[in-house]
């Protein structure tokens, strides 16, 4: 038994190739879409976080949820257990230079250190 738990915990730490494939995909159809990127132009960031959740980051079958942050220029967060604000992108940006593994030739990242909790401050 100990033996099975082991092996299912080895199977759930290790990285999930089918699904970055998937998101190599995924990033093809962002790319390919001008009803996202008219959207995201007109500043309409309701319709483009809707054509995102339910269209264009399709994760059926897969264990995964997105989870949209937009940064404009500008733009803050706050880390909520450390009590600091960050420049939006600046913060993405340096959690993908400490801790993010490009995958494959997408602009997609996966970092397996990513522990903060964020808040748009108000």
């Amino acid at each position: 038994m100990r033996q099975r738990m082991d092996y299912a915990t080895e199977l759930i730490e290790e990285r999930d190739y089918n699904f970055e494939t998937r998101l190599v995909e995924m990033e093809q159809s962002l790319e390919r879409s001008e009803e996202l990127r008219n959207a995201l132009e007109a500043g309409e960031e309701g319709r483009a976080e809707y054509l995102l959740r339910e269209q264009l980051l399709d994760m059926t079958g897969y264990n995964y949820n997105p989870d949209i942050t937009f940064c404009r220029q500008g733009d803050s967060l706050w880390l909520t257990d450390t009590d600091e604000q960050w420049d939006c992108r600046d913060y993405f940006e340096q959690i993908i230079r400490k801790d993010g593994y490009r995958i494959d030739d997408s602009h997609f990242y996966r970092s397996e250190e990513h522990t903060s909790e964020l808040q748009s401050p108000t």
